[in-house]
């Protein structure tokens, strides 16, 4: 009997501590659950991203376990008007900040993400509306697309007495200039990693994407042979390249920037993934198997010390 005591103090005071030196946080990418169709899925430091990038609808279905649940919604961008002689450069996508946290658990989420505009000479389009729709159907979200370049967007010089265009980009917070001789100044977009407020001048409200360093919904810009043309990002206004001195255009083939659909959540701040249990449940549980296992050893000794006397 005195050995079984033994042997079981000893093994509750093992495990006891074993699950306390278990990691407070498992998680992993396994508790984002599976990325749906069309959705790209990521996991860094306990958040999931999921991102919708390409022109298309899309359903995504909410974890069953989830927290702090945001997005960042971005319209398409507007296509660029070229001509021979000049070019205009496309608008950049709204952008829109969207807190959901209150959005249930293994709620459908319907997605569509706009296509870029169109660049031409004769039959430019603008950049197609992203939204999103949740909370069965009561709530619906939508980012315009960007309209398409045009004079009126601002001009400046780019290179000697050639005057060319850039778009403003409703995503941006920086317009061209608007006179001639001024510097150009390109648009920039909407980077969540820099505080930049939406399109609608709200304060970035979406703390999981602090560190979601992306530009979304940037204006187009016009930019001079043998210069390289930017990359394209989402929700960006289509950019020209210019053919100097003769400013024949080039590269007019090039369109907006697909919107785009981002959602960030939370998993792992209370739970261990590999055993989808409570963190505080675990330490309960811990403390009570390093009590119990205290004791026994502790009465094995004073009868062993008993049985000496």
């Amino acid at each position: 009997m005195k050995k079984i005591t033994s042997v079981v103090g000893i093994s509750l005071f093992g495990l006891g501590s074993s699950l306390v030196a278990m990691p407070a946080n498992a998680a992993s990418l396994a508790d984002c659950g599976t990325a749906p169709s069309g959705g790209t899925l990521t996991f860094s430091n306990n958040t999931c991203t999921l991102k919708f990038d390409n022109a298309g609808s899309y359903t995504f279905i909410t974890p069953s376990v989830l927290s702090g649940l945001s997005a960042v919604i971005s319209g398409a961008g507007g296509g660029a008007y070229v001509e021979n002689a000049s070019g205009y450069a496309g608008n950049g996508g709204e952008v829109i900040y969207k807190d959901m946290a209150n959005t249930p658990a293994e709620d459908m989420i319907l997605i569509v993400v706009g296509e870029g505009g169109t660049s031409s000479d004769t039959a430019m389009t603008a950049g197609a509306q992203t939204g999103i729709t949740y909370n069965g159907g009561l709530t619906n979200i939508v980012a315009d697309g960007g309209a398409v370049g045009s004079i009126s967007n601002g001009y400046c010089a780019l290179s000697g007495n050639y005057s060319t265009y850039l778009g403003f980009g409703i995503g941006a917070s920086l317009n061209a200039s608007s006179g001639a001789n001024d510097t150009c100044v390109y648009s920039r977009g909407i980077n969540p990693s820099l505080g930049h407020a939406d399109s609608d001048g709200m304060a970035r409200s979406v703390p999981l994407f602090d560190s979601y360093n992306f530009e979304f919904g940037k204006g187009g810009v016009v930019v001079a042979s043998p210069a390289q043309l930017p990359s394209l990002k989402s929700g960006a206004g289509a950019s020209i390249k210019m053919d100097l001195p003769g400013m024949s255009s080039v590269g007019k083939d090039d369109n907006g920037g697909d919107g785009a659909v981002v959602f960030r959540w939370s998993v792992g701040s209370s739970s261990l993934a590999n055993t989808g249990a409570e963190s505080s449940t675990v330490l309960a549980v811990a403390g009570g198997a390093l009590a119990a296992g205290t004791i026994l050893m502790a009465a094995r000794r004073r009868s062993q010390g008993r049985h000496r006397a």
